[in-house]
């Protein structure tokens, strides 16, 4: 995420707005996972295929503003 004032910055966990919308549709208060087929985009759908990685990344605060409390789960499941 960048300030605009040419220095990065990092969100470790709270509220954030996604430069992109999330995919699947979510609701508010629905999880949020890192998508597994399109890297760096979110998804309100758990991956299923194998080989997938399932990671938390936190829940849908605002869907009209992108808007996700981000709180990202520490642990990852693979999927065979």
């Amino acid at each position: 995420m960048s300030t605009g004032s040419g220095t990065d910055t990092m969100v470790l966990e709270g509220i954030v707005k996604l430069a992109t919308t999330v995919a699947g549709s979510p609701s508010v208060g629905d999880p949020v996972y890192l998508e597994s087929s399109a890297p760096g985009r979110a998804t309100a759908t758990a991956p299923t295929g194998s080989g997938q990685y399932v990671r938390l990344l936190g829940y849908m605060v605002d869907t009209t503003n992108n808007l996700v409390y981000f709180s990202p789960d520490k642990t990852w499941i693979k999927l065979t």
